[in-house]
């Protein structure tokens, strides 16, 4: 008994140490960022953290999307998709982010019911109408020049 106390008292004493020392090891180098400091004992000359604030474009993937292709027949295929927001720097993205589920909602009712026949190119989606929906979908939410753009990364149809 003694001997598995011993065991299980070094094994917590160790996950502690690994897990003390990696939030230690994360607080240093937040520290450092945050002064500017890159770890050599100069300064970075642009701002925020590692100075990404100010660097330009930021992505905010979201989905996968699901929607019906809807005909006068009925349910034709379903489209998923993922897309990316690009919006200009990190402290638009996490007002974005913030407001991420009303997005979402805002995306797939302004797609649902919307994609028939018309909007087929062959079997094809047309995309451009998909991505104009979804941005003025994110106007809606987020007012006109938040969103600089939205990026459809991966698009997969698949008959029903």
């Amino acid at each position: 008994m003694k001997r598995f106390s011993a065991l299980a008292l070094c094994i917590a004493l160790a996950f502690g140490w690994l897990v003390l020392g990696t939030h230690a090891a994360l607080a240093e180098d937040h520290a450092a960022e945050s002064s500017g400091d890159n770890g050599h004992g100069e300064k970075k000359k642009s701002g925020g953290v590692g100075g990404l604030l100010n660097s330009g474009p930021t992505y905010i993937n979201v989905g996968p999307l699901l929607f019906p292709v809807i005909t006068d027949e009925g349910p034709k295929q379903i489209v998923s998709m993922i897309v990316a927001i690009q919006v200009k720097d990190l402290a638009t993205s996490d007002k974005v982010r913030e407001k991420l589920p009303r997005l979402i909602d805002a995306f797939t009712r302004s797609i649902y019911g919307h994609l028939d026949a018309s909007k087929l190119h062959g079997e094809m989606v047309d995309l451009d109408f998909v991505k104009d929906r979804i941005i003025k979908a994110a106007e809606e939410i987020m007012g006109r020049g938040i969103i600089d753009d939205v990026l459809i990364q991966a698009v997969a149809q698949r008959p029903v």
